[in-house]
């Protein structure tokens, strides 16, 4: 009897415990502040009426068109080339560009890693 009350109390609990075992990335999406300074990029530009301070549709979507527009992923947003063009990349981008080999090792695995993963490439 006690080994099926002990049975049961596992079968009970194993989906709480394989729930807290699950990878959750701490950020998902930019903080208030950066949201801010990319749509205030992207009103300067006319892409977008407002500011909202909220990582919304609308914001994403004027993102991914802008990737869109050069040929670039749109799987990643925000896409470190596009906040370039909207003024807000590193202080340091640019400066030791990649050779022509390593873009293409660079563009291979980003292709290959969004055939293997097309539910994180949607909103």
């Amino acid at each position: 009897m006690g080994v099926r009350i002990l049975v049961v109390a596992l079968l009970l609990t194993a989906p709480t415990m394989q729930a807290q075992h699950k990878f959750h990335p701490k950020q998902t999406q930019p903080d208030k502040a950066r949201v801010l300074q990319i749509q205030d990029a992207l009103v300067r530009q006319g892409r977008l009426p407002a500011t909202t301070g909220l990582w919304d549709k609308p914001t994403i979507a004027v993102l991914r068109a802008i990737a869109t527009e050069h040929g670039w992923s749109t799987c990643h947003v925000p896409d470190a080339r596009v906040l370039n063009l909207l003024g807000l990349g590193s202080a340091t981008a640019g400066m030791g560009a990649p050779t022509v080999d390593s873009e293409n090792r660079l563009a291979t695995s980003t292709a290959k890693w969004e055939k293997d993963h097309p539910e994180d490439c949607h909103e």
